[in-house]
């Protein structure tokens, strides 16, 4: 948990009504993440060594509920939850900020067969395995927070009971300052939302092969921002991703910046994007989105998820690798305004809100 998910996971506004604690189960991975780092400005956050300290403050404290954020799926994990189940304390899931994805739920048994003939060892197949059969033999979540109506249908039965309640980046659109960020230039610029593609820590923390190389994306990268930048007249900014491992120097001499996402997207001309959750801010601000994709893009394990965003938002694409002056033309600052509805509807806002604020959780609490 890095300084940007006390507030994106809502621990420090819960913090203001509730006595919350962060309990850090990096322990019960296999892998250290390289994205973590240590919470030093929340005082009630607690780095668990080992299963009898999660054991004592577990059973010492008179916790109501836990937000489940825990994204590993083992044997130590299996117990922690039992322990809590054991407390009575009730499991919370958030499904706020769900991503079109066009990609087909595949059967376990398809899964397994791909997992047995994949070049994994033997140690990782049985502990993916193991992690799923303690994830079906756990029981049901107690509480599920759902955002946008695509999430109502997708998770109906995740959770004994359903909240619905707004996306956290629409939360935190509604509560930002949209005046003019001090980095960004006086003339008009396009801002690029960095996903960190090919040195995202998550892919090494999942054993999962990074969608793009770094020798193929930020030359490519560079030549198509050059290009743009020249065709366009305008500048652009890098929304650096916040756990990104890499510094400004691979986006030349472009201005990088961290952590004011929301207040570039408002000012800026376009939106220069792949397929993230922060494309949500250019859909609030009615921003034009310019999706770029590559020949390694199409055909990595997150083309669902490039053909999700481009279709229900009815996007113009442009492959980095194959394109000409021809695709970079005024019709790429067009919106559909329909389609941009439709997406508020589907992934951002609900119709009918259980909770009017999404940290104010008095109704279940």
């Amino acid at each position: 948990m890095t300084e940007r998910d006390v507030y994106r996971y809502g621990v420090v506004q819960l913090n203001e009504i509730y006595n919350v604690c962060v309990l850090d189960c990096s322990c019960y991975s296999k892998k250290s993440y390289k994205g973590s780092a240590l919470l030093n400005s929340f005082d009630k956050y607690y780095r668990l060594e080992e299963f009898d300290s999660l054991k004592e403050l577990i059973t010492s404290g008179n916790f109501v509920l836990y937000v489940d954020l825990v994204s590993t799926s083992n044997f130590n994990v299996f117990r922690m939850r039992k322990l809590f189940r054991k407390m009575k304390t009730k499991r919370l899931l958030y499904r706020l900020n769900d991503i079109p994805n066009f990609r087909k739920k595949e059967r376990i048994s398809i899964k397994l067969k791909k997992l047995f003939f994949s070049k994994s060892s033997l140690s990782t197949i049985y502990q993916k395995v193991l992690g799923k059969i303690l994830l079906i033999i756990t029981p049901r979540p107690d509480i599920a927070l759902l955002a946008g109506a695509n999430a109502l249908k997708k998770y109906s039965n995740l959770a004994i009971k359903t909240f619905t309640t707004h996306s956290m980046d629409y939360e935190t659109y509604r509560k930002v300052n949209f005046s003019k960020t001090a980095n960004s230039p006086e003339r008009k610029y396009a801002v690029f939302l960095d996903q960190s593609a090919p040195d995202h820590p998550d892919y090494e923390f999942h054993d999962i092969e990074p969608p793009v190389s770094r020798e193929n994306y930020y030359p490519a990268m560079l030549r198509f921002f050059e290009d743009m930048e020249k065709i366009c007249e305008l500048e652009i900014i890098i929304a650096g991703h916040p756990k990104s491992q890499v510094g400004k120097e691979v986006w030349g001499d472009r201005s990088f910046i961290k952590g004011d996402t929301p207040k570039l997207v408002k000012n800026s001309c376009i939106v220069i994007a792949h397929y993230t959750t922060a494309i949500g801010f250019a859909v609030l601000s009615k921003k034009p989105v310019l999706q770029i994709t590559s020949n390694e893009y199409i055909e990595s394990i997150r083309k669902d998820r490039l053909k999700g965003f481009k279709e229900i938002l009815n996007l113009r694409t442009v492959n980095i690798d194959e394109y000409s002056e021809k695709d970079i033309t005024k019709e790429i600052f067009n919106i559909d305004k329909l389609a941009y509805s439709k997406y508020t509807d589907q992934y951002l806002k609900s119709a009918s809100l259980d909770l009017e604020d999404l940290w104010n959780w008095q109704k279940f609490v």
